[in-house]
């Protein structure tokens, strides 16, 4: 139902996109996009543990506020993604126990077919007394009409292909992780299986590769990097094995920073420094970067260090001017003593920093910010993570291309009633002054997504209101 437009104010002599807006209710912490019906827009599905709800776009209208159809999952543990299987529309994927099924939503007004295309055991329980649903996506993109399934067994990562129909092409061997645990209560034991994966393209050719973690014997870890082929199956030979200790507040980036082919590694680690509130460390994080050899190896020390000081091991790795090459984001937020951390706990704002570094062929990032943008975020409650660290980037975030110039923007809850989007102006002067895009939203807000929603090649954005089953879809009007 469409139930308003926001008419947003441009900086640049073009005309600013218009954007419809839609309210959509229905419960769910999690919100898959995809196009089920196959017209080119993208769909909603809301999964509250194994219940669906679909919203269909309408190209005029965007959503309605109920769902079109709801669908109840069989009351047992699985995993749920969305995927486009040989056909324009895509499906739902179910993977439990016994195997795949395939939930073909075609028919807006009718049940979907259902269809079960593998056979096969996997690692998941036959029953849970936790969450019997997630979204996890286990495809693989080949660049063709297929994608490859990825099938967690007992004795690994079983790859199935589709050729005339679905099979087992090959196995990823040795990774899950077991480990088993006395339960006392039961006069028995209790298993786990733990399965640590990634998947994406990394050296650029558009084909999905595979990297896989295994833990190994005392306090370490290995990655194992398996390279899509062009017959659309993994290189069982690792393309690159590196080991790295186990730390317990870190985070790992795996990516081609110079574009030579050969993946290089982004990793961070929340320093154990004390903070001015005894027993809590302070928010300071150290970013290491390593450039692979000539033989894809990682070195044992990195090339790059820089600080950043946001209590958040993460930081976003994306190409933020356009030119091919990702750029490092590092965040700073300027709580020093009692008096910063109670002002902002009152005011429900923060006054913070982003630094862009922007990467240069052969040369790599320079050891100072190439410029800074400095935000004041609005707090829609003192949401405290890690015993009292906020989660600084809930509030500011890069995403999207709202004017369609090929350049990453900004994202920023600035106001307690809006959401502000900064366009990028150039390396020297970073981002906009003023706000080119103003989405309102007084409600409290839990995050936000952003997509291309009807295929017009301006960036839409999807909000989670705050305590409410329900999101607010901006969609663009060109």
């Amino acid at each position: 139902m469409l139930l308003g437009i926001s008419l947003l104010a441009c900086l640049s002599a073009q005309a600013a996109p218009k954007f419809n807006f839609s309210d959509i209710v229905a419960p769910g912490l999690d919100v898959m996009i995809c196009d089920l019906d196959g017209d080119g827009l993208k769909d909603l599905v809301l999964m509250d543990d194994t219940n669906l709800s679909i919203f269909y776009q309408d190209r005029a209208k965007g959503f309605t506020r109920e769902p079109q159809q709801t669908y109840h999952l069989a009351p047992r543990p699985c995993v749920v993604w969305p995927a486009k299987l040989g056909k324009p529309a895509e499906s739902l994927l179910v993977m439990n126990s016994d195997g795949v099924t395939e939930l073909d939503f075609t028919n807006r007004t009718g049940p979907p077919v259902v269809r079960q295309i593998i056979r096969q055991p996997t690692i998941i329980p036959d029953a849970s007394e936790d969450t019997n649903a997630m979204q996890l996506s286990l495809s693989v993109e080949t660049g063709r009409d297929w994608p490859l399934l990825l099938v967690p067994a007992a004795d690994g990562i079983r790859v199935w292909q589709h050729r005339e129909e679905w099979v087992q092409a090959q196995i990823i061997g040795h990774a899950i992780d077991a480990s088993q645990w006395p339960v006392p209560e039961k006069s028995g034991y209790a298993t786990s299986l733990e399965l640590d994966l990634s998947v994406g393209d990394v050296n650029g050719d558009g084909r999905d590769d595979l990297m896989v973690r295994r833990n190994k014997a005392g306090q370490s870890k290995t990655y194992s990097l398996y390279l899509q082929q062009t017959n659309g199956l993994f290189a069982l030979e690792p393309a690159l094995t590196y080991a790295d200790k186990t730390e317990q507040f870190s985070w790992l980036c795996w990516v081609d920073l110079n574009r030579d082919g050969k993946v290089d590694l982004v990793k961070s680690v929340w320093l154990d420094e004390p903070s001015f509130v005894p027993g809590v460390p302070s928010g300071k994080v150290l970013v290491n970067t390593y450039i692979a050899d000539e033989h894809g190896r990682i070195p044992t020390e990195p090339q790059q260090v820089f600080r950043k000081n946001d209590f958040k091991a993460s930081l976003p790795v994306v190409d933020v001017d356009g030119d091919g090459f990702p750029d490092l984001v590092l965040g700073y937020n300027h709580i020093a003593s009692r008096d910063d951390l109670t002002k902002m706990i009152t005011a429900k704002q923060v006054d913070f920093s982003l630094k862009f570094y922007f990467y240069r062929p052969g040369v790599g990032f320079p050891k100072e910010a190439d410029c800074q943008h400095e935000v004041v975020l609005h707090l829609d409650r003192a949401e405290v993570q890690e015993g009292w660290a906020l989660d600084f980037q809930r509030f500011a975030r890069l995403g999207g291309d709202f004017n369609s110039d090929g350049k990453t923007d900004l994202l920023v809850r600035e106001h307690d009633d809006e959401i502000f989007v900064y366009s990028f102006v150039s390396r020297e002067k970073g981002f906009s002054l003023k706000p080119a895009l103003r989405f309102s939203c007084p409600e409290q807000i839990d995050g936000w997504e952003v997509k291309d929603l009807n295929n017009d090649g301006v960036s839409d954005l999807i909000v989670k209101l705050g305590k409410k089953n329900a999101y607010r879809i901006f969609i663009s009007q060109k």
